[in-house]
């Protein structure tokens, strides 16, 4: 058993009438987390997600209608001749961006 010093045991206490929770599970959390911060212990994930649910949306995902019926290509042609459009952001028109960087060409 620990004895704690009494600063120690008021803030405990403080924190755990803010929170709606007994002092050992303020004291606990605050060790764990502590713990894993110095990876003492593993972070632990905090919505475990199994497989399931993820081939369950991937199911869902892959039956829904395709929205736009252009193929991938021209989706990004039009993106890319969208930006080399685009004006500079202090309003010079002699500016593009180049499809493959992304930089700006003058």
């Amino acid at each position: 058993m620990l004895h704690l010093p009494r600063e120690t045991e008021q803030l405990a206490r403080l924190m755990a009438v803010r929170s709606g929770r007994k002092p050992e599970d303020v004291i606990r959390v605050a060790l764990e987390r502590e713990a894993q911060a110095l990876g003492v212990v593993p972070v632990q994930s905090p919505l475990p997600v199994g497989m399931e649910k993820v081939n369950a949306i991937t199911r869902r995902a892959a039956n829904r209608p395709l929205l736009d019926p252009r193929s991938a290509s021209e989706i990004l042609d039009e993106a890319w001749s969208d930006a080399s459009r685009r004006l500079h952001p202090h309003g010079c028109r002699d500016v593009a961006l180049t499809p493959l960087t992304g930089r700006q060409s003058f």
